[in-house]
């Protein structure tokens, strides 16, 4: 009992080591924010629902980096210096563009404001 118990403890112990790598690659300096405008003013939405999606070409790993927004229509991502494809998802509470994506250079701290068109809006 004691030898599968210590030959259990030696072969968790070595996935731990080997699990522990240096990571040779910097974190992102950049930041990307803005938020969802309509008419020149930011709307608000709902918080943990719509989200866009970022794209980078020219790299092997090929995914959407999420974006998601606070309450009041801002957001904030960091990333690297490159250009992106920022793209407004369907499943949103705004109307389908003619075009849903908006090309990004990013350099910095970027700000840019994403235009959109809501299903209906409440003032007072």
């Amino acid at each position: 009992m004691k030898i599968k118990f210590l030959s259990l403890l030696v072969a968790f112990a070595s996935l731990l080591v080997v699990g522990c790598e240096y990571d040779n690659f910097e974190a992102p300096k950049s930041t990307l924010s803005g938020r969802v405008v309509y008419e020149g003013k930011a709307i608000g939405v709902r918080n943990n629902g719509p989200q866009l999606e970022l794209w980078q070409d020219g790299y092997p790993l090929r995914s959407a980096i999420p974006v998601y927004f606070d309450q009041d229509g801002s957001f904030s991502v960091s990333l690297f210096d490159g250009e992106y494809k920022l793209v407004r998802k369907g499943d949103s509470p705004w109307l389908q563009q003619a075009t849903d994506t908006v090309l990004v250079q990013v350099k910095g701290n970027t700000t840019i404001d994403v235009p959109v068109t809501p299903y209906f809006t409440v003032t007072n």
